[in-house]
């Protein structure tokens, strides 16, 4: 129980980090905003007499999918990142949990005692373990076979 207590406080410092990472980021990219839009008063007059009108709208254009890029598509991507670290821990904890718990259940069953578990919650577990065990057979099986391409172009 002490080991699930250890990785669940380390898997949640680091989820705090995450976080904090996020909250910079988030920050930065405001002053980053603000910065943006001096540089485009400033770059408005000085425009006068060296742009066309319509180099003026193209640059302006830029300007706003740059922003939006900046506002949007980045901290979308960032929740992203920050959503998929935190189900790769989740995932290995609950992993570790579940190991346990079989190691717990074969010893209640030498002693007679039945599970108490559902067996739809325990068949979604396996269920989700052997997919993941189904990713990693598929990976290594392509990196042998990367490797075996390689070594045989040597």
């Amino acid at each position: 129980m002490f080991i699930i207590a250890s990785i669940s406080l380390i898997l949640g410092v680091l989820g705090g980090i995450g976080i904090i990472f996020t909250i910079k980021s988030y920050r930065s990219q405001k002053k980053t905003e603000h910065a943006y839009e001096q540089i485009l008063t400033v770059a408005k007059q000085d425009w006068e007499g060296k742009y066309t009108e319509d180099e003026i709208v193209k640059l302006n254009a830029q300007l706003n999918d740059l922003t939006l890029q900046i506002n949007n598509v980045i901290p979308q991507k960032a929740r992203k990142a920050l959503l998929e670290y935190k189900e790769e821990q989740l995932r290995i904890e609950l992993e570790t949990i579940y190991d346990e718990y079989n190691d717990i259940k074969k010893e209640l069953s030498t002693l007679g005692i039945k599970s108490k578990l559902s067996p739809e919650i325990e068949a979604n577990i396996n269920s989700e373990i052997n997919k993941k065990m189904g990713r990693s057979t598929y990976n290594n099986k392509l990196l042998v076979i990367i490797a075996a391409v390689l070594l045989l172009r040597l």
